[in-house]
């Protein structure tokens, strides 16, 4: 089992960073993907650095996804509570 390590370091110069135990589990879906689609280890170079682009952009993707909707409940709570929304309240709730 190979933990491609040269491919790891290229994505992280670009700018893709995971911690190890996130690293981890890109490569197993990686393999996972690979073995669906009838590939075997010798595909994972080519699969590899397209996974954790993916995840890396999945990632902050629902990070941004999180906090819009609990912005969004914030700012529903702030209505319901006052009638208005008052922004400099709501900026101090969280």
């Amino acid at each position: 089992m190979c933990s491609y390590t040269e491919i790891r370091a290229e994505m992280e110069k670009a700018g893709y960073v995971l911690e190890d135990s996130e690293y981890e589990k890109v490569v197993a879906y990686a393999r996972r993907k690979a073995e669906v689609s009838g590939k075997d280890e010798s595909y994972m170079p080519y699969l590899l650095p397209d996974v954790i682009r993916e995840w890396v952009t999945r990632q902050a993707i629902n990070a941004v996804t999180i906090a819009a909707m609990t912005a969004e409940k914030i700012l529903k709570q702030e209505v319901k509570e006052n009638g208005k929304c008052i922004y400099e309240r709501v900026a101090v709730r969280n």
